[in-house]
Order: C-alpha cells, then structure tokens, then sequence
C-alpha cells in the first residue's frame, strides 16, 4: 500500500463522526501498524524465498517490533478507557 492510500484509509477514520477521538485514534494506530506489518511479512517471505534469511530476520524483528507496539497501545487504552475490548484481532 502507498503512502497516500494510507493516508486516505487514516483520513477515512479520522472524518467518521460515529467514533470518539479515542476510538479514532485506536482505529487509526491499528490501520498503520497493520499496513507496515503487512509489509514486513510481504518483505520477509520475499527475502526467504530468495534465500536472503539476514533480511527476513530483520523483517521478522521489524514486525515483532510494531506487534508489541499494539500491545502496548491496547494496555493502555485499556486503562485510559476502563474498556477490556481486543483492538486488533491476532
């Protein structure tokens, strides 16, 4: 995904008069930290595919990185919230 379709997926979020400002900023996170971690795996089986396993491991770690990334995002929504709700299904 491009970075202007990014962005126009962000901005489709950030323009939804249905969600709070919190529930923008969580659906919006998640959108961009699910668009690059696609993109690493994307990255990563192409390294392995072409036998480039330094690079997929970079990729991996990448990814592994922005996962924990929302996990920290959803602990604390969770309790700026007090709500207990799965922000992204993994």
């Amino acid at each position: 995904m491009s970075k202007r379709e990014m962005f126009l997926a962000i901005q489709r979020i950030v323009d939804d008069p249905d969600r709070s400002d919190m529930e923008k900023m969580a659906a919006a996170f998640g959108e961009a930290t699910g668009i690059f971690i696609a993109g690493s795996e994307r990255e990563q089986a192409l390294a392995r595919a072409l036998g480039d396993e330094e690079t997929a491991v970079k990729e991996q770690i990448k990814s592994n990185v922005m996962r924990m990334s929302r996990d920290i995002f959803a602990d604390v929504y969770t309790r700026v919230t007090g709500e207990r709700s799965e922000l992204w299904h993994e």
